[in-house]
Formats: structure tokens, sequence, C-alpha cells
């Protein structure tokens, strides 16, 4: 198992110009943002309602009009929201790399990219010293809307203004073994989440999914906590009904089926774990899924 598997595997734009938007409602009691990471970066803007997004292993609560900036690789999702839409840039550091190394590479990108800067996750323009970047945020996505002729020639200068912004309103990161301590624990916890997404259809149990990173039950359970906020069965369970949640929108198979495909045994015990994730039952969001289709 390698943390390779929880890493997001979608393309996003193409070779020649990797970046695209992305405009997201979730329906009903869908979750806004499962956890996940990817190599690309990310601007995601509230558009509508607000959300409480996890980044790493801090908590942001986002309102209407505010964003977050999420760095190439760190795991993150929503875990809270509400009445929510989102708007997300998401685009590759290649992007901005220059053919061969440079001031600008080797002074500016790589510490933002590598943890060595620690710029500002949570943008408002309540905040004076932000606003500015805001205004560059804004016009960002709003071409990327858009796309009007060589709009890919101004999001790439649009681009590097906003990584110049981050870079300044940042702060140098903790001493270099305090850097890979972190990254040790986030890779851990990477591999932990790819093994319950690999094995989430099968009979899983905490020590399984302790021994997948060689931990005691006990440890895990703390380190898994600390790390996102829940315990490990509690996620298990979330990314099961995510899954089942998928299976009822997308086929017409039986429920007792997908429950069996998404590791229940007792259809039971299925109905009333799905019950506490979306306030219904199974067959219930099912109908209602397709209504909505309909309309």
């Amino acid at each position: 198992m390698n943390r390779e598997q929880l890493k997001e595997k979608r393309l996003h734009g193409d070779p020649l110009y990797p970046a695209e938007l992305y405009d997201y409602a979730p329906l009903g009691n869908d979750p806004l943002m499962e956890l996940h990471w990817h190599s690309e970066l990310e601007l995601l803007m509230v558009t509508a309602g607000a959300a409480t997004f996890r980044v790493g292993t801090q908590s942001y609560d986002v309102a209407t009009g505010e964003l977050l900036f999420i760095n190439s690789g760190e795991l993150h999702e929503a875990t809270e929201s509400r009445a929510c839409a989102i708007r997300a840039l998401v685009f590759h550091p290649e992007l901005l790399r220059s053919a061969a190394d440079d001031r600008v590479q080797s002074l500016y990108l790589d510490p933002l990219l590598q943890g060595q800067r620690r710029p500002p996750v949570h943008l408002s323009a309540s905040r004076p010293e932000q606003r500015p970047l805001m205004s560059l945020l804004r016009q960002l996505l709003s071409l990327h809307a858009e796309r009007p002729i060589a709009y890919e020639l101004e999001a790439k200068g649009l681009l590097l203004q906003t990584l110049a912004h981050l870079y300044r309103l940042g702060e140098p990161a903790a001493d270099s073994s305090r850097i890979a301590a972190d990254q040790y624990k986030t890779d851990r916890l990477k591999q932990a989440i790819g093994y319950i997404q690999s094995h989430f259809g099968e009979a899983v149990r905490l020590r399984d999914m302790a021994a997948s990173v060689s931990m005691s039950e006990a440890y895990f359970c703390r380190f898994f906590k600390d790390m996102t906020g829940r315990n490990p069965v509690d996620y298990l369970n979330q990314y099961r009904m995510q899954h089942a949640a998928r299976l009822l929108r997308s086929t017409d198979r039986k429920i007792t089926d997908i429950a069996m495909d998404v590791g229940f045994n007792h259809l039971s015990y299925f109905i009333g774990v799905f019950k506490q994730h979306y306030a219904c039952t199974p067959s219930v969001y099912r109908r209602t899924a397709g209504q909505t289709a309909n309309d």
C-alpha cells in the first residue's frame, strides 16, 4: 500500500495548459468535498453558503466570497457545509516553471511548494492586507470562467502575481527537522487512508487499519483523530456511505447488493448507518436523487 492510492487521479486541464476550473454544489446531504490530495495547487472560493474545510490538520470556517489556498500534496476536505457551492481553480506547478532553474524558481516557487514558506490558507477581504490578493483571485477565477482570447497568457501572469502575494504574506516554516516530521506523519496518514479506500468493501477491522501503518490500535486511533478530527472507524463508515450513495445515484442495483459491496453483511445495519449520514433510507435517497436529476 502506498500513498498514491489516496491521490486524486483525474487530469486537470491538459498537458499544454494544466489548469481547470470547477463549479460544484452538492445534492442534499451529499458531501461537498471528500478527503483527498493532488499534486496540483488549488484556489477554492465559496460562492454560496458556508462550509468548514480541513486542510492538513487545521480547520477553517469559510463564508461566501472567501477563499482557500491549498498547496501541492495537502490533504483536504469539507467537514461540514451549509447550503454551500464552490468554485475551484486547480493548476499544476509545472504551468509556472521555467525551462531551466532560475531565481524565481529557487527563491520563491520551490520554498512555497516544499513547505519552507507557509502562506495563509484562509483568505478573506475582511483582512486589509489580503484585499489586493483577493482582487487578483477574483480576476483569475472569472478569467477561467469566461475564457476570452489569450486568457491562458493573462492567467499565467495573474498566477505568478498571486504566488508573489502569497509568498509576501507567508512566514518561514519551522526548522527542517520539523518539516520532515510533519511530512512523515502526513505520509503515514495518506497510507492509512489509502488502505481504507482500497479495502472498504471487506470486513476491515481496527487492527487491520493499524497494521497497515505498523501502529498499535490505541496509538493509531490517537494518531488518526489528531490528524483528521475523527476516529478511523467513523471515517471508514463515512467512506462506505459515500460510495453507497454514488451507487444508488448511478445504478439500479439492489440495495442488498450495494450494502454487500460496501462491506455490510446485514441490510438493517447498513440502512441504520446510511440514515445517520444522509437522514433518510437508501430507497428514499435513490428516489430523491432520481427526481433531482430529472428536474
